[in-house]
C-alpha cells in the first residue's frame, strides 16, 4: 500500500483574517481489492482566537435561526390577540427579538391604611411606658348604673343615684347601715325588684330584658339571710329541688350533683340525708352556700352570710367564698352591716 499525501499548512506571512482552518486533503490511491485499506487522515490547525470566536458566532447565528424561525410560528398562531397588546396610538407590540422590551407591569394595589388602629397602639404604648402599673378595665358581671329606688312616690328614695360595678374572680360588699337599704340592694341585685330610676345591668345586657326565672334559675345563686333552706328536708333534697325549679337540663343525676356539691363546700358526708333542722349553723351555712351554686350561675348574692357565727365558723365561710371566685370564676357580692367583714372584701361600696 502507498499513500500520496498533499498537505497544505498556514503560512506565517499570511493575515490574521486568511488564517483560516485548513484541511489536509488525502489524495488516497487503493491498491489491492480490499476495500478496508483505505485509510483517511485529517489533520486540524487553529490559528487564532478571532477565528474561534468566528466560528462560534456562526453556530450562533445558525442556532438563532431557528429561534426565529420558532418565534415566527408562534407569532402567527397568537395573531389574533395582538390587538389586545397594541397602545392607544395604534402601535404595534415590540418585536419579540428586542431586547429592550419589557415584561407587562403588574397591578399594584394600594396597602389599606389603618390610622386608627396604630393610633390606638401608639397611645397604649405610651401608657404601659410612663405608668409603672397597667390594668386593662374589664367589663363588670352586674352592675347598678345611675339606679334609685323608693317603697312608694311620696316617701323619699331608699337608693339614690347609686353607681356599683361587680367583676368576677372578686369578693365585693356592699355595706348598708339600714333594713330598708339591705332590702333594696338584695331586691335590685336579685331581679326581685325594679329601680325607679336608672338600670340594673347583668354583663351587657338590662336585667328586665331577661326573664325573671331565667335569670335566677341560671345566672345568679342566692343565699338568703333566712328561709334559705327547707327545714323538714334534708340537704340533698334541698338542693335537688332547686336543680328542678330551675328548668335546666344536667348531665347527671341530680342527687349525685347534690353530693357532689356538698362535698365540694366541706359539707360532713354522714348527715346528707339529715334534716336542715337538726344541723349545726356552720353546717347549715354550708348547705346553703352549696345550694346556690346549684344552677352554675355567674353571680352568688350573699345576704348577712356570717351572721350569728364564732369567730372559726366567720372565717370558714369567708375562705370558702373566696375559693369560689378562684375555683370557677364567680363573681361574689355581700351585703352587710358588719364593717369588719366588708374590710376582707377585695372592694367595699358604702351607702
Amino acid at each position: 500500500m502507498s499513500d500520496d499525501k498533499k498537505t497544505t499548512k498556514p503560512d506565517k506571512d499570511l493575515d490574521g483574517k486568511d488564517l483560516e482552518k485548513t484541511e489536509t486533503v488525502d489524495e488516497t490511491t487503493t491498491v489491492g481489492t480490499d476495500a478496508d485499506d483505505v485509510i483517511t487522515k485529517f489533520d486540524i490547525v487553529f490559528d487564532d482566537a478571532d477565528d474561534t470566536v468566528d466560528a462560534a458566532s456562526d453556530d450562533h447565528s445558525d442556532d438563532s435561526d431557528d429561534i426565529d424561525e420558532a418565534d415566527d410560528k408562534t407569532d402567527a398562531t397568537d395573531a389574533t390577540t395582538d390587538t389586545d397588546k397594541t397602545d392607544a396610538t395604534g402601535a404595534e407590540p415590540a418585536d419579540s427579538k428586542s431586547t429592550d422590551a419589557k415584561p407587562a407591569a403588574k397591578p399594584t394595589t394600594k396597602p389599606v391604611e389603618v390610622v386608627e388602629a396604630e393610633s390606638t397602639a401608639k397611645h397604649i404604648d405610651r401608657e404601659i411606658r410612663h405608668r409603672n402599673e397597667f390594668k386593662f378595665k374589664t367589663y363588670p358581671t352586674l352592675a347598678l348604673k345611675h339606679a334609685s329606688y323608693a317603697s312608694d312616690r311620696k316617701g323619699g328614695d331608699v337608693l339614690h343615684d347609686v353607681n356599683m360595678e361587680f367583676y368576677a374572680r372578686k369578693t365585693h360588699a356592699v355595706l348598708v347601715d339600714a333594713e330598708n337599704e339591705h332590702a333594696a340592694v338584695m331586691g335590685l341585685l336579685s331581679g326581685l325588684m325594679r329601680p325607679t330610676d336608672g338600670k340594673v345591668m347583668f354583663k351587657s345586657q338590662e336585667l328586665l330584658e331577661l326573664m325573671p326565672q331565667e335569670y335566677r334559675g341560671h345566672f345568679v345563686g342566692m343565699i338568703p339571710q333566712r328561709y334559705a333552706l327547707l327545714p323538714y328536708l334534708s340537704a340533698v333534697q334541698n338542693i335537688v329541688m332547686t336543680m328542678e325549679a330551675s328548668g335546666r337540663n344536667f348531665l347527671k343525676a341530680k342527687p349525685i350533683l347534690a353530693t357532689e356539691l356538698l362535698e365540694g363546700v366541706g359539707f360532713p358526708d354522714e348527715k346528707n340525708d339529715v334534716p336542715v333542722s337538726e344541723l349545726l349553723e356552720i353546717d347549715r351555712r354550708k348547705a346553703a352556700i352549696a345550694r346556690a351554686l346549684a344552677c352554675e350561675p355567674a353571680v352568688i348574692l350573699a345576704d348577712e352570710p356570717v351572721a350569728q357565727l364564732g369567730d372559726d365558723g366567720r372565717d370558714e365561710v369567708m375562705k370558702l367564698l373566696r375559693s369560689l371566685t378562684r375555683k370557677d370564676d364567680h363573681c361574689v357580692v355581700i351585703v352587710t352591716e358588719d364593717r369588719e367583714l366588708a374590710k376582707s372584701c377585695d372592694y367595699t361600696y358604702t351607702l
